[in-house]
């Protein structure tokens, strides 16, 4: 795997070599292969010619290949403080400096996917770094002066963290650290990005452009119901979710116009 990947980082004079990956999935007495493609636009590129690419490579260390020179001329660690996908600001930031960016088609990783015991696979105080890193992500960019021109990969990281993890809150029976997980990155978007900008992108996540899923998704932009979700029991949510949503929405509504009278 690393003799491909180094001799391509030789013939392309590349800063980061990235590959495809197979996913493997434990089940009761099988495994099940999922193809993982890492997705790049170019054949060599950088996130200043290709800003998505930021959100592409944000994730996973084990599918790509790092210069040397380059984490030790700026000093790149981990953050021994963030205790949760430590590599997405590691990623983020080696990014910044790396300037030619190539694949390697093959899959030449395995991955073993739902691995018991795996720190992103459990919802516990660990996860609220998350913040951390998305707000550490972001001002390293702001003091770089490449905020704006990276602000929509930026939002897409965060929200994919939100997203990805707001049904494990959901579920979880620690109510206080799922409200807290929830609320705070709330916070976190409404102090960063416009309010309707990281609505829209909560609502699109997943949806692959289909309206419907767009409107049933527009529920985890909503602090009330996701309240309402975190102390009611998983039973009784499942009965009837969007009937619920909306009468809270009406009794909001009706409270609202009494208010005013």
């Amino acid at each position: 795997m690393f003799e491909r990947m180094f001799l391509l980082a030789e013939k392309k004079s590349s800063d980061l070599v990235v590959c495809n990956w197979t996913g493997i999935k434990s089940l009761p007495y099988s495994f099940e292969h999922v193809n993982g493609s890492q997705r790049l636009d170019k054949e060599c590129t950088n996130i200043f010619e290709t800003p998505r690419t930021l959100f592409d490579l944000s994730i996973f260390v084990w599918n790509k290949l790092y210069r040397l020179d380059l984490i030790k001329k700026y000093n790149l660690y981990f953050d021994n403080k963030i205790t949760y996908a430590e590599d997405v600001p590691f990623n983020c930031i080696y990014l910044y400096y790396a300037n030619n960016i190539c694949k390697a088609n093959d899959r030449l990783y395995f991955y073993r996917m739902q691995r018991e015991g795996s720190i992103t696979s459990s919802f516990d105080q660990k996860i609220m770094t998350q913040i951390d890193l998305c707000r550490k992500i972001i001002n390293f960019y702001k003091e770089k002066g490449y905020y704006y021109l990276l602000q929509d990969p930026l939002l897409w990281i965060g929200v994919g963290f939100y997203r990805r993890n707001l049904f494990k809150a959901l579920q979880s029976h620690n109510k206080i650290l799922a409200w807290q997980y929830i609320k705070s990155f709330m916070n976190f978007f409404d102090q960063n990005y416009n309010n309707d900008v990281w609505k829209r992108s909560v609502r699109n996540y997943g949806a692959g452009g289909k309206k419907e899923i767009q409107n049933k998704n527009e529920v985890y932009t909503k602090k009330y119901y996701l309240l309402w979700r975190v102390v009611s029991p998983n039973w009784f949510i499942k009965l009837h979710p969007k009937k619920i949503f909306w009468n809270i929405k009406s009794l909001k509504q009706v409270a609202l116009i009494k208010l005013k009278n």
